[in-house]
Formats: structure tokens, sequence, C-alpha cells
């Protein structure tokens, strides 16, 4: 399969929020909350405003000009160090482009832009779900070492219980 990678456009918006959508459905998000179109507009947003070298929006297109991959990141800071990392926000790749090439190439694209910018420590996620071992797999024959779990809470009404 042939694709080419490049950085979003603003004509993109429909395609990253279909994207968006789709992970979502794969995620174990959609037993916590329901998608919201508006949240994933305002993450593109902000991550448009942080600007180049803070954030980063890939798309990747087959021959067709079908959008079979997004990948978007920014630069974030830790307590775990005192330098920036560079962290994953979105990253989905169609189910017919998951055999190929195009995860490694979103993720070395990633890192290319992390290490132009001087970043030297790098964050994907990995949701619970039936990848997580495939997941773990790759990233560790590409280099990443498994350092945390997450939970996820939603406050009602901005109270804890």
């Amino acid at each position: 399969m042939q694709f080419n990678i490049r950085l979003a456009e603003p004509s993109d918006e429909e395609a990253l929020l279909t994207a968006a959508k789709l992970a979502f459905i794969e995620s174990p998000y959609t037993n916590l909350q329901e998608f919201s179109e508006e949240r994933v507009k305002t993450t593109i947003a902000h991550l448009n405003n942080l600007g180049k070298n803070s954030a980063i929006i890939l798309v990747a297109e087959d021959e067709d000009k079908n959008v079979i991959g997004v990948f978007a990141a920014m630069v974030a800071f830790t307590t775990m160090g005192l330098d920036p990392v560079a962290m994953e926000v979105l990253w989905w790749v169609a189910p017919t482009a998951r055999k190929t090439r195009l995860s490694i190439t979103l993720v070395k694209a990633f890192e290319f832009w992390a290490s132009k910018l001087g970043i030297v420590r790098l964050v994907l996620g990995s949701m619970q779900n039936e990848h997580s071992e495939s997941i773990h797999k790759f990233y560790t024959k590409n280099g990443y070492t498994f350092t945390e779990r997450t939970y996820f809470k939603e406050l009602k009404n901005g109270s804890g219980n």
C-alpha cells in the first residue's frame, strides 16, 4: 500500500473529526463518556494555536487521497524530569492500513519532528483494548519502555463525588 504523510491543513478538519471518532469507538472511553465533536475541534484548535514548534498534526493519505492515518502530538512538561516531552495526543490508522508500515512511518515522523525541536523524551499512549498486546510489542520493538497506566474519572458538576 502506498501512502503520503503530510502536515494537516484546515481543509482536513472533517477527516480529523472522522479519525478521532473512529479512534474513540475502538477505545475504552466509549463506556465512560460520549464522543464529542466539539472536544475534538477544541483540541485541533489548541494544537494549531500552539504552533509548529509546540504541536504537530500529521495526515496520511492513500493513492486516492483518502485519509488512512492521523498522528497529533504536542510538547508538554512533566514533573518526572526538567526536559520537555513530545506527547502523542491522537493516533489512528485505518484497519486496512494496520498491517503496513504506516504506523511505524507515523511514529518515525513524530520522532523526527521532536528531534528537530531538541526534544529527547517521547510519550506514546496505549489504551486497554483488543490491540493492547500488539501495541505493547510494537512499542518495545521500537525502543519505548512501559512506564505507567492511566485511570479515568469524570467529575460531575465540579465535584469528585
